[in-house]
């Protein structure tokens, strides 16, 4: 049967390269299955990703397979931690990707409507004979990841037991997809194997994994993780896997950030390169009295069947979402964690060369006048920098200053003012002559990235000043008279964490706060067509 596995994480499975399904990225399995290594040192995010596998494939709406998670390493009981943490027991309605919810307007996951349970991680004692749920044919398994848990208590030989546990699983029937089975770690299992076999034979380790994946193929996928880093060289896993998922530390100074690289999927293009990624509790970040839209608060699902009682979460702002908790059930958070890979800029650069990210509002011409143009507010300065084109009557923008599809550098030393202008550059955005094109539908918004101590109300009182001393006949004046009414969401304030940040986690920021603008500029009401966005750009001051 032909589908598509997935870690149900969009920016992972991105990495796996495109299948011919439409709009669907993942590895393909047209028949037969699958062996996946994921390998990387402690501390990596292996088994958060494991576990997500586990979950999108155990909420398959065909389900006469069985998805068997085997921890050698971690136990049931922070399974079940981290189970809850990510809402993997609400795999279909927990919120994927916090970044793709109509330009960030909502991060709040789906409701889950009534009669759906939980996906649970059902214990499977490796001592007690094997539940008849699990090998019989017919049983249903929607609700269940069964889960061994040879971290707490062990079968003796365990590469033994998990070679017959595969063994017992029944082929699928033609229609059905295969089994999935987890085995979190292969070092767990080597702990105490020893050189030899019960049968007193030798093995190596590669022997014992080539046996388990000869006794998996042809009905269930396989995932191994593996512990290991870029300085223990290649693992036996790694060349008789399909595809290969390795996981990092990349330290720079004294900080250090994850990354995830696939090395190989067997049969398919996948994305080359290293890509940082995070692993976020999910409550989100704030400058000042912003919420940061790059790191958003993100709710677990709710819904009126999972609770008889309706909270909030409550924060400094006052109430964000409507939550439920599961009734009885204090262990679950408000919150719900995500894993979020940021794509290098090699990958966004590919693909608008292949052409995959759509073409924006025509570009001016080199060496010709700019259309529109955005200026200082200061009078002198703005005379010696481009004239507008357009006709006043017709004209969007200031008659002189910067041209508004080019990037600007301003460079000068301490004590220059170069902040000052800065913020009168974003100021101007505001003024009057500026904002007669704007209505109920749009409007304009201005963005600043600093790594200043700063937060949004400062800004916007900074730019009130600079509007009120640039305004000869006290217009606005009128304006600055009532700041948090007309700048309220239209002034956004980033403040950069000081510590390394790579190219594509600045890009993800920048990517972030430039859709929160637009939302404030279209009044929530953005297009989808990137050509309608790019022709009111000039709308958007950045700095």
């Amino acid at each position: 049967m032909s589908h598509v596995v997935q870690f149900a994480i969009p920016t992972v499975d991105r990495l796996l390269g495109r299948t011919s399904k439409e709009n669907q990225h993942g590895i393909e399995v047209e028949s037969g299955t699958v062996s996946i290594c994921i390998e990387g040192a402690d501390g990596t995010g292996k088994s958060v990703m494991a576990l997500h596998l586990a979950a999108a494939y155990a909420c398959k709406a065909q389900r006469k397979h069985r998805v068997v998670y085997v921890g050698t390493d971690l136990s049931l009981s922070r399974a079940k931690v981290i189970w809850k943490n990510f809402a993997l027991d609400y795999p279909s309605f927990r919120c994927k990707d916090p970044f793709t919810h109509a330009f960030l307007k909502d991060y709040q996951s789906a409701d889950v409507p009534n009669g759906v349970g939980p996906i649970q991680l059902q214990p499977l004692n490796p001592i007690d004979a094997l539940p008849p749920e699990l090998v019989d044919e017919d049983a249903d398994q929607a609700h269940f990841v069964w889960y061994v848990d040879l971290a707490s208590s062990t079968a003796g030989d365990d590469w033994g037991f998990v070679n017959r546990l595969v063994a017992s699983l029944l082929p699928p029937p033609a229609n059905a997809q295969p089994h999935l089975v987890i085995v979190d770690s292969v070092d767990g299992l080597e702990s105490f194997a020893g050189r030899r076999d019960v049968h007193g034979h030798r093995r190596t380790r590669r022997a014992r994994s080539a046996q388990l994946l000869r006794t998996a193929a042809g009905k269930s996928h396989l995932a191994l993780l593996v512990e290991g880093s870029r300085f223990t060289g290649r693992t036996p896993e790694e060349f008789a896997a399909d595809a290969v998922i390795r996981v990092g530390f990349r330290t720079e100074g004294d900080y250090s950030a994850r990354t995830i690289q696939v090395e190989k999927v067997r049969g398919q293009m996948h994305v080359r390169g290293q890509h940082d990624f995070t692993i976020r509790a999910g409550e989100g970040s704030t400058t000042g009295t912003m919420r940061n839209p790059d790191d958003p608060p993100v709710a677990q699902p709710k819904g009126t069947n999972c609770s008889q009682r309706q909270d909030q979460i409550m924060d400094v702002f006052g109430p964000l979402f409507d939550v439920a908790q599961p009734t009885g059930d204090t262990s679950r958070p408000p919150w719900q964690s995500y894993l979020h890979v940021f794509h290098s800029v090699h990958l966004r650069s590919r693909e608008i060369m292949e052409g995959k990210v759509p073409d924006s509002a025509d570009r001016q011409g080199h060496g010709l006048a700019p259309i529109r143009c955005a200026g200082f507010g200061v009078r002198y300065l703005d005379d010696l920098l481009w004239h507008s084109a357009s006709t006043p009557a017709l004209r969007d923008g200031d008659e002189y200053g910067l041209p508004v599809d080019a990037p600007t550098a301003l460079i000068g030393e301490d004590g220059t003012y170069k902040s000052r202008l800065a913020r009168a550059f974003l100021g101007q955005a505001f003024h009057p002559d500026n904002t007669r094109g704007t209505s109920d539908t749009l409007s304009t918004a201005a963005v600043l990235l600093t790594t200043r101590d700063i937060n949004e109300s400062e800004v916007r009182s900074y730019l009130s000043w600079h509007l009120a001393e640039n305004d000869a006949d006290g217009v606005a004046t009128a304006i600055v008279g009532k700041p948090d009414g007309i700048y309220k969401d239209r002034v956004l304030c980033r403040r950069l964490e000081m510590h390394q940040l790579s190219g594509s986690a600045l890009i993800h920021i920048v990517q972030s706060v430039v859709k929160k603008a637009q939302a404030a500029i279209f009044a929530d009401a953005v297009p989808e067509d990137r050509k309608k966005r790019a022709a009111e750009g000039w709308r958007m001051r950045l700095v």
